[in-house]
């Protein structure tokens, strides 16, 4: 019997281990390229209801706590896509999705990844979405090379996940199990780098961790404006694995 109802309803079963239930795939960065064909394909006439339906998911998308891992990339998103958000009298007129406006002004930090070492370089590339990643082993940095921000993952650790959440979160510092720096971020010009290279010219990752160590630990910490946090602080934000001691899956 066919029966109509006055809703459009459909059946969708989610499998276990897909994509769509996988929020640390990296086939999921694929949605960031099918939002924006969405806006570049729509026909015109249909314009600004692609862009408030393409609000909305977003907003979903950010709402969603495994989605944590992304956090970054869509803020990144929002920023790419504001002109078509801005000017859309449906998005003002929707409490809900009008809020992504906040996310338009928010500084991400820039999307160099420096790393130690291959092991860490080979997960890091495996979850590469648009960061370039450097391999800092055996290389010293000067100033001028994180004079523009970015963010440092120490050796031996395995990334397990996207490191978008990351980009939110300014000036950080993160613990691993053993109380030893897993990962840290540094904003554009940040003070912080300054006092760093005030008696070298040159550092090693090895000895700026260790000068981030002392700098956070000292009474003048509240200049820098450092979040500090250990890998447990970040479930569904951020997932690695020490190489050396126990997973820590977060």
């Amino acid at each position: 019997m066919i029966t109509y109802v006055p809703v459009a309803l459909y059946n969708y079963y989610k499998h276990a281990g897909t994509t769509t239930t996988s929020y640390k795939d990296p086939h999921l960065f694929d949605i960031y390229t099918a939002y924006k064909d969405i806006l570049t394909d729509v026909n015109e006439r249909f314009l600004r209801e692609a862009e408030f339906c393409v609000a909305k998911r977003i907003m979903i998308n950010i709402d969603t706590i495994e989605f944590g891992y992304h956090l970054g990339y869509f803020i990144q998103l929002i920023q790419q896509l504001s002109n078509h958000f801005k000017l859309n009298q449906f998005i003002d007129q929707d409490d809900y999705v009008s809020s992504i406006y906040c996310f338009m002004s928010v500084d991400l930090l820039k999307n160099h990844i420096f790393v130690d070492g291959k092991v860490t370089f080979d997960s890091m590339d495996a979850y590469r979405f648009d960061e370039t990643v450097i391999d800092m082993n055996g290389k010293t940095f000067a100033n001028s090379d994180l004079e523009l921000g970015g963010i440092i993952l120490s050796k031996n650790i395995k990334i397990q996940s996207p490191v978008g959440y990351l980009r939110t979160l300014g000036n950080f510092v993160i613990f691993g199990n053993d109380n030893k720096i897993v990962a840290v971020g540094l904003k554009q010009r940040s003070l912080i780098v300054q006092r760093m290279f005030l008696t070298k010219h040159k550092l090693a990752v090895d000895e700026i961790l260790e000068k981030i160590n002392l700098l956070i630990k000292g009474e003048e910490n509240f200049m820098f404006d450092v979040g500090v946090y250990n890998v447990s602080d970040l479930k569904h934000k951020l997932s690695v694995k020490e190489v050396t001691n126990e997973s820590s899956n977060i």
